[in-house]
């Protein structure tokens, strides 16, 4: 296998094409350990050596490591391996290594993050955390099916922090609590609800005034 070109990345890792189309990203220890130069040639033998015991191997490191401080998505963990410079095919492999122990599921991931954050979190709230995560609709309506959830409390222990004892409610300070409790995604009916359970005064003839 020609080594056709060898290009720096960054301060410390470089592109290896091998035949005009095979890259490997390799640090620059691991061209002189190998006797990696541009022009020179390299078994396959020392090719898969390069791959499964450096590369492979690095990737793995990598992946517990950033499981290690926090559990994540499996889309979440390709793309901070990708940010790493490793190859599709050496980002599979780490991911099916770390799977066959365990070490991510996605339907844990949404559990706990559900679990972590309903109460004081609104569904949308939840549900748009998880999808910008990578985490498909189907696995994390299941999770929410598989949780119980009480949006209607959530928002009373929202208001109780934003409102003093027996503090009389404006229409003012309504809309804004409307505005607020709106925007993380609870709907107008659980709002209202919960709102005229705290003192909430009004004229329903206003109702549509107040909130716009």
């Amino acid at each position: 296998m020609l080594v056709t070109s060898i290009e720096q990345i960054n301060r410390l890792q470089y592109t290896v094409t091998l035949d005009h189309e095979i890259q490997l990203v390799l640090y620059k220890g691991d061209l002189t350990r190998f006797g990696i130069e541009e022009g020179n040639s390299i078994t396959t033998e020392k090719y898969h050596i390069i791959v499964e015991k450096v590369i492979l191997k690095r990737a793995k490191a990598k992946l517990l490591q950033l499981i290690k401080i926090s559990d994540k998505s499996e889309n979440e963990l390709r793309l901070k391996l990708r940010q790493k410079n490793y190859s599709i095919d050496v980002i599979d492999r780490a991911i099916e290594y770390a799977k066959g122990y365990g070490y991510i599921d996605d339907r844990r991931f949404v559990t706990h993050i559900i679990n972590a954050r309903i109460s004081r979190k609104s569904k949308r709230e939840i549900v748009a955390y998880l999808r910008g995560k990578g985490v498909s609709a189907e696995l994390i309506e299941e999770g929410f099916q598989d949780t119980k959830t009480d949006e209607v409390e959530v928002v009373r222990k929202l208001l109780h922090k934003k409102l003093s004892t027996n503090e009389t409610i404006s229409n003012e300070k309504s809309c804004k609590l409307y505005g607020y409790l709106l925007r993380k995604g609870f709907s107008a009916a659980t709002v209202m609800k919960c709102l005229h359970e705290v003192g909430l005064k009004y004229n329903e003839t206003e109702d549509l005034d107040i909130f716009i």
